[in-house]
């Protein structure tokens, strides 16, 4: 009775989930199509966030930096939303629609989005980083700790 129970739960959650996936793929497809990928400011965008990641992986080994660069992209992502005001009354100027809706969705995902992601990446080297620097210490200090034992 119990076993018949879980499996039924489990079914359950597994046609929801493959429901809201199909919903999901749905949207992203709608969001791909909705924009035309040869405007130029489109490309221009696209262009800039493979610049930011590229300076980003070039100073991967320079942490200070890549800290006053990972603080230029987290101020950029937090303008987003005064970028999404500014660019909705002015988008006639530079596209052939209007992707700036009130909620910023478009902002958020082509802009904000993109600039977080080359922010996480930023954290994740840093991370790596005082890993190494933290075996380094280590290591020195067990050779230190072995030599005044060793006198």
């Amino acid at each position: 009775e119990m076993n018949n129970q879980t499996d039924f739960q489990f079914d359950d959650i597994v046609r929801e989930a493959e429901k809201q996936w199909s919903l999901f793929t749905d949207a992203v497809q709608a969001f791909v199509h909705a924009i035309d990928w040869q405007e130029p400011f489109i490309i221009a965008l696209l262009l800039f966030h493979l610049f930011c990641l590229s300076i980003s992986i070039l100073l991967r080994n320079n942490l200070t930096a890549q800290g006053v660069f990972w603080l230029f992209l987290l101020i950029l992502a937090r303008l987003s939303e005064f970028l999404n005001s500014i660019c909705a009354e002015n988008w006639q100027s530079f596209a052939s629609q209007n992707y700036f809706d009130k909620h910023g969705v478009f902002t958020s995902l082509m802009f904000s989005g993109p600039l977080l992601l080359i922010s996480l990446y930023i954290v994740v080297n840093f991370v790596i980083h005082a890993g190494r620097m933290l075996v380094i210490v280590k290591v020195a200090q067990f050779k230190r700790e072995r030599k005044l034992k060793t006198k």
